[in-house]
């Protein structure tokens, strides 16, 4: 067991850097099928343990050439964007297609996923687009139960974006702000 949870750590180190940006210089491709997704995170996580990493994970369907990605919700070896809860700024580049949230998984001490399927919570990537889905807060009372909000951040989150980026704009920005559903 602890080796599968080193093994799950490195790997979620691996992607760090590229789980939360991507090139400052990012243009679309004249024949591009990606498009941009824009959100920040936040966690209020009662169920915390060492070595904690929360993801909250979505996949495609159908599946494309990235069926499955992340956003992170906590991470103890990057600093965070915000505090009080902490949270993330996030811009991830996926292939044009539909994707579901489906779990938020952590690693450490108290290990383990919960389905955010419940949450019929989905979003479309359209080519050569940049989508804003808002501030994705995960409260987390106990070890098992997530409750999930998004709040609209564009005023904070477009600024972060044009400071980030050099050739795409905030003023692109379309916007998909997730509405949770149970």
């Amino acid at each position: 067991m602890r080796l599968i949870t080193i093994l799950v750590s490195l790997a979620i180190l691996s992607g760090c850097a590229s789980n939360l940006r991507i090139d400052e210089n990012y243009t679309f491709g004249a024949r591009s099928n990606e498009g941009i997704v824009v959100a920040s995170t936040r966690t209020d996580d009662k169920c915390r343990g060492f070595s904690n990493h929360s993801l909250l994970y979505f996949e495609s369907k159908p599946a494309t050439s990235a069926p499955r990605d992340s956003f992170f919700l906590e991470n103890t070896f990057l600093g965070n964007d915000f505090d009080n809860p902490p949270g993330y700024f996030q811009i991830k580049k996926l292939p044009a297609g539909k994707y579901t949230f489906t779990s938020l998984y952590k690693t450490g001490v108290m290990e383990g996923s919960l389905s955010l399927r419940e949450y019929n919570m989905s979003f479309v990537v359209k080519p050569g687009k940049i989508h804003y889905l808002g501030e994705l807060h995960a409260n987390i009372p106990d070890c098992n139960t997530v409750q999930l909000k998004v709040i609209d951040q564009r005023r904070r989150d477009r600024k972060l974006f044009d400071e980030r980026m050099k050739q795409l704009k905030s003023s692109a920005f379309q916007y998909q702000i997730l509405r949770p559903r149970k």
